[in-house]
């Protein structure tokens, strides 16, 4: 039976090698109580990230109250790892600064440790309650991560506002109106990093399914066609990427999809609702046209 993953990040061994890492560098941790505190009549049924948000809450228990004091320690035990080293099982380190570092006056030690952390273990699911409470203030810093020299940072600047990101809380402003993010987007869609570009390409395919309910939710006339707005798109090349997500879904195959680069205007053709057409085809055209005439 294979490993579940939750066992493979977040075992006895790993809890003890967090623990010594920390004890290295802040000689006052009490080691076997964190374990043992992590470890206890929960742990068992608990599932991936809430062991991990467990293993953070006990990081936050045993590591000084003063943030600063506790944000020192970790980055000590951070420079213990290898140079380039990732591993997502480490993920507790943002998820520290997520739960212990959305007060107003921890804001720049906060933006600072996800930036440095992020590059051991992503700070996608961190950043996004930083988002939620000041978004444009985070979408600047976004930004500016989206130019930063390393290339988790910057998947950290498209990643960490997609709409719609597996196991993480959902960006509902960004499902209704996608346009704060696009501007990240157009940085880095030809970023030279495969890592970053991926990113780009899932965000792309969190838009188009805004742009899926536009489609789904518009009026068609009786030739089945409606044309629906892109005016949230500040970039034509991104308009035309979330067009050819849906064009590759193949539920919407028989859909037509023009878009209109100058006005970003979208038309759409959808077969189930061109009622004309389907008269038009019917072997028996005139009971069809009669039957049409009473509705």
């Amino acid at each position: 039976m294979p490993v579940l993953m939750k066992d493979k990040y977040y075992n006895y061994d790993s809890l003890h090698d967090l623990a010594s890492r920390v004890k290295a560098v802040f000689p006052s941790f009490q080691e076997n109580d964190f374990v043992d505190h992590i470890m206890n009549e929960t742990w068992d049924a608990l599932e991936l990230k809430a062991r991990m948000r467990q293993i953070t809450i006990n990081l936050g228990k045993y590591l000084p109250a003063d943030y600063k004091q506790a944000l020192g320690i970790i980055d000590q035990v951070i420079a213990g790892y290898p140079s380039g080293y990732n591993d997502n099982a480490l993920i507790y380190f943002p998820d520290f600064v997520e739960v212990y570092g959305q007060d107003e006056c921890h804001w720049d030690l906060s933006m600072a440790a996800i930036e440095r952390y992020t590059p051991l273990s992503t700070a996608e699911f961190a950043v996004r309650p930083f988002i939620i409470k000041q978004e444009a203030r985070m979408m600047q810093q976004m930004a500016v991560w989206a130019r930063h020299d390393n290339e988790h940072v910057r998947r950290l600047a498209s990643e960490g506002c997609r709409p719609a990101l597996p196991w993480g809380q959902a960006l509902t402003s960004f499902k209704k109106d996608p346009s704060p993010v696009l501007p990240i987007l157009e940085q880095l869609n030809t970023d030279p990093s495969l890592y970053v570009r991926k990113s780009v390409a899932n965000h792309l395919n969190d838009i188009s399914k805004t742009l899926l309910k536009k489609m789904e939710s518009a009026n068609y006339s009786d030739d089945g066609i409606a044309t629906v707005s892109l005016e949230e798109f500040t970039n034509v090349d991104e308009a035309k990427a979330a067009v050819l997500e849906i064009e590759k879904l193949p539920e919407y195959s028989e859909h037509k999809l023009d878009l209109n680069e100058g006005t970003m205007i979208l038309s759409v053709y959808n077969p189930k609702e061109d009622i004309n057409g389907f008269v038009t085809r019917h072997p028996n055209r005139t009971a069809c046209e009669i039957g049409r005439a009473h509705v």
